[in-house]
């Protein structure tokens, strides 16, 4: 029960740190991306762009949205928090605060723009949640797994021997395999399959796909979208997702005819992967 114990404090301490660097890498891509868009919206005079995109935004895990153009502030958007944490030239500052009960990242990414920068507060809330679960998920499942062997070797003392039987055979799934519906995806292997046929996709469809199956059923944004499968081209718009929605759309219909039905597009949010309701 020790060893277990401390295999299973030690897996867990791994993962919480993980999974905030993973929640610390999105959140940055996430800023970069707008901060890349609301610079050219803000170089071709598009400030009310700018200004319902940040308002969009706020509506969701985003608390505030600051822009600072040339001449000073452009737009400030959500909750008024404390000071902009200090950046070297050039470089994009992430620290991490907590005011009023309310911890956040507070993301600046500086624009080429004069003195031009985007400020971003992220809440963790919804991420720390998410890994104290796993960790009381990890700590039951310890405490299950030393029941059971606890359970086997009072079994075994007791001197009872079951008669001889063929195994039970059991397949099991591949650590991370996302199903939805008759669409499954293994991230550790890079592969999908719909109606146990596999699909031949690019390394952007699968992570466009891998996007919207991480929860299905939720409603992702494009800029969502944009800022976890395009992390690393500032360029790329509404029409790369329209575009590869369209081709992940062609491989699915190849498979079977309904295939196209399994992403759907929601007018004026965004898209989702259909998982049934």
């Amino acid at each position: 029960m020790v060893c277990t114990g401390l295999a299973v404090g030690l897996f867990l301490n791994a993962y919480a740190s993980l999974a905030r660097a993973s929640f610390r890498e999105r959140t940055v891509a996430y800023a970069q991306a707008f901060a890349a868009n609301a610079e050219s919206w803000l170089a071709r005079g598009q400030d009310d762009v700018v200004e319902t995109l940040a308002r969009f935004l706020v509506a969701g895990s985003v608390l505030s949205v600051e822009v600072v153009g040339p001449n000073g502030v452009v737009l400030r958007e959500g909750s008024d928090l404390s000071a902009t944490p200090s950046e070297g030239p050039g470089s994009t500052a992430v620290v991490r605060r907590e005011q009023g009960g309310v911890r956040y990242l507070d993301v600046v990414v500086p624009m080429t723009l004069a003195d031009g920068r985007v400020r971003m507060a992220v809440d963790v809330s919804s991420s720390e949640s998410a890994i104290h679960q796993a960790i009381l998920l990890g700590i039951g499942g310890a405490v299950l797994f030393d029941a059971g062997v606890l359970g086997l070797l009072a079994w075994a003392l007791r001197g009872r021997r079951r008669p001889a039987t063929d195994a039970p055979s059991a397949v099991a799934a591949d650590e991370g395999e996302i199903a939805v519906g008759d669409l499954v995806i293994v991230p550790s292997r890079c592969t999908a399959s719909f109606a146990g046929r596999p699909l031949r996709l690019t390394p952007k469809q699968f992570a466009l796909l891998g996007v919207l199956a991480s929860e299905p059923g939720r409603v992702f944004s494009e800029v969502e979208i944009l800022a976890a499968a395009w992390p690393d081209s500032p360029y790329a718009d509404a029409r790369d997702i329209k575009q590869y929605i369209y081709l992940l759309r062609r491989r699915l219909s190849d498979v079977r005819s309904d295939g196209r039905d399994v992403i759907v597009t929601v007018p004026g949010f965004g898209y989702r992967l259909n998982d049934g309701r």
